[in-house]
């Protein structure tokens, strides 16, 4: 399994607020791609370098515990404290 870090993008509508949150997508041999995010404020985690921006949000919501495991099992490098 691989996880590629992305950014999820969305914008408030009333507010014009630019929202930025950290995603996930995961792959697997024979198996479509997930792709996850945080169900907390993960304004307090960022990226390292430039992911990949995009508009769809992502099909699935973890746990804050299971979003940490995930990113320390399969993305630590990406990692940077935010």
């Amino acid at each position: 399994m691989t996880a590629t870090p992305l950014i999820y993008e969305t914008r408030d509508i009333e507010s014009s607020r630019v929202w930025r949150i950290p995603a996930l997508t995961l792959s697997a041999p024979g198996l479509p791609p997930l792709t996850v995010k945080c169900a907390f404020d993960a304004t307090q985690f960022a990226w390292a370098g430039s992911p990949r921006v995009v508009k769809d949000p992502p099909a699935y919501v973890l746990s804050a515990g299971d979003w940490r495991t995930l990113v320390e099992k399969f993305a630590p490098a990406a990692r940077r404290p935010a």
